[in-house]
This record gives structure tokens, C-alpha cells and sequence, in this order.
């Protein structure tokens, strides 16, 4: 049924009625002439007449309509499928739709034996910049961010908004010292980069905790969470505005759990 919408979609409406109206010509005219031979009836010009003007008239008015339902559908049904994807205001994933590539990404990395990073990224004091600001200039800073994000990373890359001013980056064969210097590298441009609101010039900071999948760290997606988690809550402790990893090439030589964590300004 997909197919036959995307068929229709690519000729068109108006090509898709004229296409309808030609096959039933054809149809009219071949099942007159069966009829006429089979009855043994004589086959006469006011017949054929009839039999091609017949569906000239009624298939245009019956399937201009119907086409251009089925035509809707599809674009509506595209647009659902847009929404139920991304998100509206940042561009980025929806947080369903991003737990669904993350795992299938995730499970490639495993079968393949290669590296995966996973980044929490949270926008400092953001209820501030809504209660000073309002909180339509907090979403002018959302969407000034995700495109912070989309310039310094890779089409192959998977950006999701997890939360109202949470994000997550995951970097396929990435190992932690590529995701951290990719992390402050849009740390840094989100620095430099205010958000014009009306008056007003909105600076913004933010947080990033990195986790990652590879040999050393052969874990499951919930414990790459959980890293991840805790050096964001680590960024945070050590006053924003920075990268904190949980990993294993960068680690301490401790086995200590806080030291495992290192942060990158």
C-alpha cells in the first residue's frame, strides 16, 4: 500500500487522473468489442463512440477526488512520521526515536568490536534564562545549540533531546579522547556564540558528561548511561561550563570510581 502511494505521489495528481482515465478508455473499448464479438452482436461506430466517451466523463470526476485523498494521506502520514522523529523546535531526535537508533548503533558497535561514544549534554541554569528571559527567548537558545551541535559533528552522528534542555550525542566509532575534544569543541563555539533575542544578548554555557563503548568498557547500554549520567553530575559539581568523562584510556590508575572521572576545560 506504500508503494502503490509513493507510485502515485511520483506522477502526480494530475497525472495519476489522466493515467486512470486512458486505462479506462482502454478497458471500456476492449471489454465493447469482447461483448460485441462474443453476443455476435454487430460492431457498430456508436458503440465505440459510447464506450470512449463513457469513462472520458465519469473517470476524471471519480478519481480526481479519490487521488487526491490518497495524495494527502501520504504527505500527512510523512509529516507524522517527521513529528513522531524529530523534534519541532531543535531539529534534534525525539527521545524515542533516538533510544531506537542508539540501540541499533550500539549493537553494530558490539557485533563489530569498535569504538561508540555516548554524551549527555545539559544547557547551564536554564530555568534562569527562562525566568529572566521568558521562555520563548530559552528556546531561541535551544535551537542556537542544536545548530552548535550540527555544525561541529557528522552527518553519521545521532543528536536527541532527551529532556527540555537535555540533549544526547552518540559518535559511532568515536573513542573517549575523539568525544571529549568533539565536546569541547561545541562547548567552546557555544561560548562565542550569544543568542539575539529581540534586545537582549543571551550568553549560555553548558555540560557535558562522556561515556564510551569499546574493548576496555565492553558495557551494557544501561551502564553507558549511567557513566554518562555521572560525569555530566560531575561537570556539574565542578562548576559547569566543561567536559567530564567516565572512560577507560583517560582514566586514573585508581579504581576509585570519582577519579575515573577528569574534566577538560
Amino acid at each position: 500500500m506504500n508503494k502503490l502511494r509513493e507510485y502515485v505521489v511520483t506522477i502526480g495528481h494530475v497525472g495519476m487522473v489522466v493515467l486512470i482515465t486512458l486505462l479506462s478508455v482502454f478497458i471500456s473499448v476492449g471489454i465493447t468489442v469482447f461483448v460485441t464479438y462474443f453476443w455476435g452482436v454487430d460492431f457498430n461506430v456508436m458503440g465505440l463512440f459510447i464506450a470512449i466517451l463513457a469513462p472520458l466523463i465519469i473517470a476524471p470526476i471519480a478519481s480526481w477526488y479519490l487521488m487526491k485523498l490518497l495524495i494527502k494521506v501520504h504527505h500527512l502520514e510523512i509529516d507524522m512520521r517527521v513529528l513522531a522523529t524529530y523534534d519541532v523546535l531543535t531539529g534534534a531526535m525525539t527521545r524515542r526515536a533516538f533510544q531506537t537508533n542508539f540501540e541499533t548503533l550500539y549493537r553494530l558497535a558490539k557485533r563489530n568490536k569498535s569504538s561508540l561514544s555516548y554524551i549527555f549534554i545539559d544547557v547551564d541554569n536554564f530555568k534562569k534564562i527562562n525566568d529572566s528571559y521568558g521562555h520563548a527567548a530559552g528556546d531561541e537558545v535551544l535551537k542556537a545549540f542544536s545548530l552548535v551541535v550540527k555544525e561541529c559533528t557528522r552527518s553519521s552522528d545521532l543528536l536527541g533531546r532527551v529532556g527540555g534542555e537535555e540533549f544526547a550525542l552518540v559518535l559511532p566509532g568515536t573513542n573517549v579522547e575523539g568525544a571529549v575534544k568533539v565536546s569541547n569543541k561545541i562547548r567552546c563555539l557555544a561560548n562565542q556564540e550569544s543568542v539575539l533575542y529581540g534586545d537582549e544578548v543571551i550568553a549560555y554555557t553548558v555540560s557535558f558528561g562522556v561515556a564510551v563503548f569499546d574493548e576496555d568498557n565492553d558495557v551494557e547500554v544501561e551502564t553507558l548511561y549511567r557513566h554518562a549520567d555521572k560525569a555530566l553530575y560531575q561537570a556539574k559539581k565542578l562548576g559547569e561550563n566543561c567536559v567530564a568523562h567516565y572512560g577507560s584510556t583517560l582514566k586514573s590508575q585508581s579504581t576509585n570510581n570519582k577519579d575515573k572521572l577528569k574534566v577538560v576545560r
